[in-house]
């Protein structure tokens, strides 16, 4: 007996709209569950380098942190200040953004930091808070990886495509 497949649609978080962001395939909604979908969400090198010109120190920043809802992520930053500057003011600025951005993430939830850093407001925050130290051009939050994966995504099976494992096989090939 050939296992029948369908098709299961994926959908965003609420703080997305709840939109289709495409499908997979499979015989069990048990398998479809813990699958992981990467979507285009996060800044592509070339954007930061037509950002960051000669002359300018760009300060590379890696944090884990643990949201009030216990989820445990890393956040990737670049912030990048006008003219070239110490060794030491770089270590300075990493250690202020580190304390200022953890103590920030640590209050909300990881649905919340999404959606706040993908409109800006985070990182125009952070911009505000480090000045006192040295006047930073701007920080751009690269990427935000959940380390702890118990988030659930939500998949709703759709019945009108069926597909036999045969058919899958010959697809692939």
């Amino acid at each position: 007996m050939v296992a029948k497949k369908r098709w299961f649609t994926i959908i965003s978080p609420k703080i997305f709209g709840s939109k289709e962001l495409g499908e997979t395939m499979s015989d069990d909604p048990k398998k479809v569950k813990g699958r992981v979908l990467t979507t285009n969400a996060k800044v592509s090198r070339p954007y930061l380098q037509r950002l960051v010109h000669k002359g300018m120190s760009s300060i590379a920043i890696v944090e884990d942190v643990t949201t009030s809802d216990n989820q445990k992520i890393r956040v990737k930053c670049t912030a990048v200040v006008n003219g070239k500057i110490q060794t030491t003011k770089k270590k300075l600025i990493r250690e202020r953004f580190i304390s200022e951005s953890s103590r920030m993430f640590s209050e909300m939830t990881l649905d919340n930091i999404v959606f706040i850093a993908s409109t800006n407001k985070i990182q125009k925050m952070l911009v505000t808070k480090l000045k006192k130290v040295h006047p930073l051009r701007f920080v751009e939050i690269k990427k935000i990886d959940v380390l702890d994966s118990s988030k659930k995504i939500e998949v709703k099976p759709k019945e009108e495509k069926v597909v036999e494992e045969e058919t899958m096989a010959k697809t692939e090939q």
